[in-house]
């Protein structure tokens, strides 16, 4: 009996662990349907913050690789006449 109750208190503490996590992967190019739902379907780089931001999800994994952000500077001069 004290096997059997142990068997069944370990198959509710697992899957309560597997349903309350939600990850949501990325790597440089992403992949299939680019939702990050798995490596399949990965987001790509641009899409890092979408992932980190998304509601109910508490891991994001990113493939190792070497990432590069694109960076613009808009620069606005005005002259004023004295």
């Amino acid at each position: 009996m004290k096997k059997y109750l142990t068997s069944i208190v370990l198959i509710l503490c697992v899957t309560g662990f597997a349903h309350g996590q939600t990850i949501r992967y990325v790597t440089p190019s992403g992949a299939g349907l680019f939702n990050g739902s798995d490596w399949l379907n990965a987001y790509d780089n641009t899409q890092l913050q979408t992932a980190i931001d998304a509601e109910g999800v508490t891991e994001v994994w990113v493939a190792k690789r070497t990432y590069t952000i694109s960076v613009y500077i808009i620069v606005q001069i005005v002259f004023e006449k004295t």
